[in-house]
């Protein structure tokens, strides 16, 4: 095809800057710049925050260090030792002894950045640990290889390393890496560090100039060319893209606060000396401060063999080390590029630049259409703080209009990074501010004290728990153990004084005693008991089951009752009932829950997904190269049964992630309840300007008759152009890698009383080049039910004037909402906020960069009926 000949030609032209090797350098510059947005330390009369954002040279020289040695063109490899010593703590014991010995404060201005290529380099050493399962289980390469690689470990890592790079370069503003010319290596002051730490002369200067000069080239080049491999990478494997940034032990957030953590410990080591340290090989273990939450250090060490002959080698595809420009100092080498370098660099982001602003006049006219139904815009200047990683509606101080509440999990305050917060906005029958910043105008707000990196506002729920007529809030945090390695989480209810007024601390703390349980990571509430009062259910996706398979999931409830103010602590697994347990290793059972009262009859609902159950070739189901990988699976019981699903749903193709989202409504208005059911990773046939093409990982949405629920039902998508065996409608999305179907809400939202559809794809990308300038702007389609909506393949039979892309989804729809800003993930999170005779849609974008870098924004729509 034209288009992906275009595609071809222009990859080719970038080749020339594009250089693969292993663990990604700017992977670890993201982590380090995220650690330093709150990180607090002024041990010793030095402020280290200061010290970092003053000495960027050196701290992003700092970063990918470790890894200069790898690739076999610096020296034909024979100094790939070195690089897998350089990542542990003896290199780190090392230069802070020779810091100390050598440099006494006050320091000079090349000392200053001999410490902060330290602390660059400390947070290299902490983020391969849990990124590669050093000396810990279910990292994040671990959990890759299970969930996307077959179990195996070694084909995620030669994915995952090159991939975090391609992800990041791709998805986020690294404008902080583009800005910065020059890097600072303190040659001098390693060669004498290295001949300490072996006791003998190891390298000289001459060597870890030309080593780190390739990191220095590779830093230039992913910029231009990198990002253009996105699509091949993220086909390999949706984990990677979907849990790059938040995946519990080894995602981006992660790895920025356990870098905090082993700074504290590493200045401590400057500031005293190691004395009084605890100083094993792996650098999560290192304890100086002697805090209990500390983890324990395992009995047996990091798995070294990790690391080992598992980095690629450079393919510097023809840059050469002429292209960098090196300024001796007494002590150390500046980096930057030469003028030659520098103007090609210049030309081709000029080229980039042009292309996207091509791209952004596209798509003004739907993001022009959207905003004459954009009221309110809500958001935080708290960077990484997620706004809209959770939302709930409901009338919380019981004046009859329902209240939005907002989860952002990722707030940070000094000192205490990825610690959560809730804002809740009072329903009102007027109009709403157009803008609105929840950190001065939210009219109520709740938070944890000293839980960092607990992810307090992951899920919330609203129930009367102590039954004494009043809504109370529970709110999760289930990374809550994390210092300890633990990730045990939590859930934290707030019981009401009075409508819409709560106690400021929790009432009750629900926790839970196994390890990696993540408690809360999704919250619900339904009378399970028939009591009359709602109960507290809490799924656990990554927790273990009772057969000892990691990640199988369950589901708990914890019953409500009268209760008097005061605090109470109560665990899943004394106080609580296991309601399900999933049966299969890293299938996530519980990953989503919603619990939906019935149209007809008692009782409500209870979905419940399983996004990567797999269809095992073996009898125990253990991985093997021949299963269907991540094809979900969505669960509906009857909650007053909960032994047998009423209905079983489980996809059939790999990576589809069938039960991506779900909803039920009566969207075509006759009284038939519905069952929507999202795969937002499945393949799409489809055609452009007539030419048959596969969308790969687009998404689709699937609707079931309730009111003829099956016991079991798989659902195929190998059909064509036609909906899936017992389903009633099909939508589909029109971009590959768009995640169409990620979200899902019926409700409604047109004020005419029937239900509408209304679906997420939050990395859909408005140019059909395969994602060639990067830039996921995010959609989100509302079609009206009724009598209009029809059934069948929904989102085909395009009309003459539509027919360049098929399906063409943004045509069959009631309105198409966007926002003209990139990487968002705009449609994460949809509700329907009603507030007297006004119904509106509330769409998140928890990475809004709105007011700070990845904060998070709420949008709120109506007048569309």
């Amino acid at each position: 095809m034209k288009f992906r000949q275009v595609l071809a030609v222009l990859v080719f032209l970038w080749a020339d800057f594009v250089i693969t090797r292993g663990c990604g350098t700017t992977t670890h510059i993201e982590i380090g710049h995220r650690a330093t947005e709150y990180f607090e330390d002024d041990s010793g009369g030095v402020d280290y925050k200061k010290l970092i954002l003053d000495n960027q040279d050196a701290f992003q020289g700092g970063n990918p260090y470790p890894d200069a040695f790898y690739p076999n063109i610096c020296q034909g490899g024979k100094f790939h030792q070195v690089s897998e010593d350089t990542h542990w703590v003896p290199f780190l014991n090392a230069t802070i002894n020779y810091i100390r010995r050598v440099y006494p404060k006050p320091w000079d201005k090349e000392t200053e950045k001999l410490v902060v290529f330290m602390l660059g380099f400390t947070s290299h050493q902490v983020a391969d640990v849990s990124w590669h399962s050093l000396g810990i289980d279910q990292g994040f390469l671990t959990t890759m290889g299970d969930v996307n690689f077959h179990g195996n470990y070694g084909n995620a890592h030669s994915v995952g390393d090159i991939g975090g790079d391609i992800v990041g370069t791709f998805e986020f503003n690294l404008s902080y890496i583009d800005t910065l010319s020059e890097w600072y290596i303190p040659t001098k002051d390693l060669v004498v560090i290295y001949k300490e730490l072996y006791g003998r002369d190891i390298v000289e200067s001459s060597l870890i100039e030309e080593c780190t000069a390739l990191l220095f080239l590779e830093r230039l080049g992913e910029k231009l060319a990198i990002s253009k491999l996105f699509p091949d990478y993220a086909r390999k494997s949706p984990f990677l893209v979907e849990q790059f940034q938040s995946y519990f032990l080894g995602g981006l957030d992660d790895m920025a606060t356990w870098t905090t953590n082993v700074w504290h410990e590493a200045i401590y080591m400057l500031d005293k000396g190691t004395g009084a340290c605890s100083l094993p090989r792996n650098p999560i273990y290192l304890n100086c401060t002697q805090n209990a939450t500390v983890a324990n250090t395992p009995s047996s060490d990091a798995d070294a063999s990790k690391l080992s002959g598992l980095h690629t080698k450079v393919d510097l595809q023809g840059l050469t080390p002429d292209l960098v420009h090196r300024r001796q100092t007494t002590r150390g080498v500046y980096f930057s590029p030469a003028e030659t370098l520098k103007r090609k660099i210049q030309t081709l982001i000029q080229k980039r630049t042009t292309a996207l602003k091509a791209l952004q006049s596209r798509s003004n006219s739907t993001n022009l259409r959207s905003s004459s139904y954009l009221k309110s815009t809500f958001t935080t200047a708290n960077s990484y703080a997620h706004l809209g990683w959770s939302i709930l509606t409901a009338d919380i101080n019981a004046d009859k209009m329902d209240d939005l509440i907002i989860g952002a999990p990722g707030y940070s305050l000094a000192g205490n990074p990825q610690n959560g917060r809730v804002f809740v906005v009072f329903g009102q029958e007027g109009g709403l501010p157009e803008q609105l910043d929840l950190d001065t105008m939210a009219n109520l707000t709740l938070s944890v004290t000293n839980m960092k990196n607990s992810h307090f506002g992951t899920a919330i729920a609203v129930l009367d728990f102590n039954q004494d007529g009043l809504e109370d809030l529970a709110v999760s945090a289930p990374s809550t153990g994390s210092a300890s390695l633990n990730y045990t989480g939590a859930v934290f209810v707030y019981l009401a004084k009075s409508a819409g007024v709560f106690y400021p601390t929790p009432n009750v703390s629900v926790v839970c005693k196994s390890k990696y349980c993540n408690l809360g990571w999704s919250l619900g509430t339904a009378d399970l008991n028939q009591d009359g009062y709602l109960d507290l259910i809490i799924g656990s996706p990554f927790v273990g089951n009772r057969q000892g398979q990691q990640q199988s999931g369950a589901l708990w409830a914890v019953y409500s009752k009268k209760i008097k103010p005061g605090r109470r602590l109560l665990s899943v697994e004394t106080n609580g009932t296991l309601l399900l347990e999933g049966e299969q290793q890293y299938g996530w059972l519980g990953y989503n829950l919603m619990i939906e009262p019935k149209m007809q009859g008692q009782g409500s609902w209870l979905l419940v997904s399983q996004p990567a159950v797999r269809i095992c070739t073996s009898p125990d189901c253990e991985f093997s190269p021949d299963d269907i990988q991540s094809v979900g699976r969505l669960l509906v019981y009857d909650t007053k049964d909960l032994t047998k699903p009423v209905r079983n749903i489980t996809g059939q193709k790999a990576f589809g992630k069938l039960g991506s989202s779900f909803g039920v409504g009566d969207p075509y208005g006759n009284g038939e309840e519905m069952l929507g059911v999202g795969a937002d990773t499945v393949n799409v046939q489809g055609k452009v300007v007539g030419v048959s093409t596969t969308f790969t990982q687009a998404g689709n949405v699937n609707l079931f008759s309730l009111s003829a629920a099956k016991d079991a039902e798989s659902v195929s998508d190998s059909y064509k152009f036609g909906p899936a065996s017992g389903s009633e409608a099909l939508f589909e999305g029109d971009r590959s890698l768009g995640r169409f179907g990620a979200s899902l809400l019926m409700d409604d939202v047109t004020n005419d009383g029937i239900d509408d559809l209304v679906i997420g794809a939050p990395l859909r990308i408005d140019d059909i080049t395969e994602e060639l300038y990067g830039g996921e702007q995010g959609a989100v389609y509302l079609f009206k039910g009724g009598k209009s909506l029809s059934r069948g393949n929904v989102t085909r039979e395009c009309n003459l004037l539509h027919r360049f892309v098929e399906p063409c989804t943004g045509d069959k729809a009631t309105a198409v909402f966007s926002v003209p800003e990139s990487g968002t993930r705009f449609g994460h999170r949809l509700a329907s906020w009603k507030t007297g005779t006004t119904t509106r849609l509330v769409v998140t974008a928890p990475r809004s960069s709105k007011q700070g870098r990845l904060a998070g924004a709420v949008f709120v729509y109506s007048g569309f009926n």
